[in-house]
């Protein structure tokens, strides 16, 4: 089982094999499925084509280095198929920690 302990908002959900605790993080929920079965970040950087460094950005939910939400959701909901969680349910969880944050999406940022 995975845990992650993060002072967010608690929302219902089913992830499957991993076990979500009040506060867990998109990022954190990511990076632990990912080193549960073994992957780098390299391998995750393969299959969805983006860089390392852009898969390093979503696990440390640095999210201020995206143009716009939208990308983010998108590279969000590839990341979790690979790992095998409920992509929707982590795009849902990401919406709260966005909106539970000022953000100031960098629109000269990746993929802009």
């Amino acid at each position: 089982m995975l845990t992650a302990e993060l002072a967010r908002p608690a929302l219902p959900m089913d992830l499957g094999d991993i076990a979500v605790v009040p506060g867990a993080s998109c990022g954190a929920l990511l990076a632990a499925a990912r080193l549960e079965r073994g992957l780098e970040l390299s391998d995750i950087a393969r299959v969805t084509r983006f860089s390392e460094a852009f898969i390093a950005v979503i696990e440390a939910e640095d999210y201020a280095e995206f143009a716009a939400p939208i990308y983010l959701m998108g590279a969000v909901r590839a990341y979790a198929r690979i790992v095998d969680l409920d992509a929707e349910v982590l795009v849902d969880l990401l919406r709260g920690e966005i909106a539970a944050r000022a953000i100031t999406w960098r629109r000269s940022g990746w993929l802009a």
